[in-house]
């Protein structure tokens, strides 16, 4: 289910934006009662999520079908989020090297042959 939620979240945020639209993922409410729009993902992120899903093995044999789809889906979300935020978003939302990290650990779970990010 996160992996599907997250293919939903990534493609339809503008990565030129820090915050998500309202209409893509709902802001909060402060106690003060101000609304604060959700904040974006940032690429170290994703980087977080991809070990996440390297360490957990997923898309191994014993695993269900549907998972290592969605696993493959949001994987791929992720690389195209990525690409379109080192030509589009600020300075300020981006650290050195993240995309180099992101994209090697993505090279690591292709090369560990359970997932297939192509």
């Amino acid at each position: 289910a996160m992996a599907r939620g997250i293919v939903r979240l990534l493609d339809a945020h503008d990565p030129r934006y820090p915050k998500t639209d309202k209409h893509v993922l709902f802001s909060y409410t402060c106690k003060d009662g101000s609304e604060v729009p959700a904040d974006a993902f940032r690429i170290t992120s994703l980087t977080v999520i991809l070990k996440a899903f390297q360490a957990l093995r997923t898309g191994a044999p014993d695993h269900p079908v549907q998972l290592r789809r969605n696993a493959e889906r949001c994987c791929a979300s992720m690389a195209r989020y990525t690409r379109r935020s080192v030509q589009s978003s600020p300075k300020f939302m981006r650290e050195d090297g993240d995309a180099c990290d992101f994209f090697t650990v993505l090279c690591r779970v292709t090369l560990d042959e359970r997932l297939d990010v192509g």
